[in-house]
């Protein structure tokens, strides 16, 4: 859809998605895309004046219905929307999200190296870099359209999706094509957080922290949508704690010896943050007891990875060939 699409500069607004489901639902004669061209020829609609990309993107996104004969009509699932801007944005929202689910430009732009977490305004920031040159005019809708918001700092820029789509970006987009980005390595830790022990355990945290801190707080399953931040849940030390203080990486295991895996991302991560940064170690065969309390490890490259208590087995290793110099 998106390689279709790059050929266009414009992809539409809402006011002018708004003004083209009026004139089409109020008229009583058939159109044609001929003569669509010919209502906006010479049109400016937010700043700008050509809109076949966005007579084709009401076709594919279903808003208009195009006949064998070649006339437009409204689709009828689109009635309900067209006197409220508002609904008539989500609405058209979640249509493109529908479409995204199979596209592989899509699925590259927001593939997990284009995506963190922003811990300040609780929802999933994308890299600056991420819609590259050709795929501008994409970008410039999902802004549009309120998806994206750009965010500027004194240290850098990027973009986040809007909280009020996350949940919807994440349902329709993120989980439908998230394995068809990744690398071999990322995807074995993707699948592994589908299994049922490792969901389990981190709904589990996710739970157990909304209750240590007595509902008061916004606590983020950060590994729902992203595996390369080197923590899966983001929390706080305690109610009264401003920003994100603790940094949750969940481990499950079984028997009576606590034992975990743990990757190289996680241990810079964790050396990194320091103090705030928290294993929860969760016994399987005790998680539906309602008395059980995990095993909370704080700051554990210095209590673990540098502790002698815990031993470490390296199961895999990193082999470069040597660059031989030449005299």
């Amino acid at each position: 859809m998106l390689q279709e699409f790059s050929q266009y500069t414009n992809l539409g607004t809402p006011k002018f998605y708004k003004e083209l489901v009026g004139v089409i639902h109020k008229s009583s004669k058939p159109w044609s895309k001929a003569d669509l061209k010919k209502l906006f020829f010479n049109r400016s609609i937010d700043g700008r004046s050509r809109f076949e990309g966005c007579f084709e993107l009401a076709i594919t996104l279903g808003i208009l219905d195009l006949a064998p004969n070649e006339t437009l009509t409204l689709n009828t699932s689109f009635l309900n929307h067209i006197e409220d801007e508002g609904l008539l944005c989500r609405r058209i929202v979640k249509s493109l999200f529908e479409l995204l689910k199979s596209d592989v430009i899509s699925a590259r732009i927001f593939s997990e190296a284009n995506l963190s977490t922003d811990l300040v305004l609780k929802t999933i920031r994308i890299t600056n870099e991420a819609f590259g040159f050709k795929h501008t005019n994409f970008k410039q809708l999902l802004i549009d359209f309120e998806v994206l918001k750009y965010i500027s700092t004194e240290v850098s820029s990027y973009y986040v999706i809007n909280p009020e789509y996350q949940d919807l970006f994440k349902k329709e987009v993120l989980r439908s094509y998230r394995s068809k980005s990744l690398s071999p390595e990322q995807l074995q830790r993707i699948l592994q957080l589908q299994t049922q022990y490792g969901t389990e355990a981190e709904l589990y945290v996710l739970e157990f922290e909304k209750r240590r801190l007595n509902n008061q707080c916004t606590v983020l399953w950060v590994a729902e949508y992203s595996t390369s931040d080197g923590y899966d849940i983001a929390s706080f030390e305690d109610v009264d704690s401003r920003t994100y203080d603790r940094f949750i990486e969940v481990k499950s295991y079984s028997g009576s010896q606590p034992y975990f895996h743990w990757s190289r991302n996680e241990i810079d991560i964790a050396f990194e943050k320091g103090q705030t940064y928290f294993l929860y170690l969760i016994d399987r065969s005790k998680i539906n007891d309602v008395s059980y309390s995990p095993i909370i490890i704080q700051n554990p490259f210095k209590t673990v990875f540098e502790c002698e208590e815990w031993e470490k087995n390296p199961e895999n290793y990193l082999i470069t060939k040597k660059k031989i110099n030449r005299a």
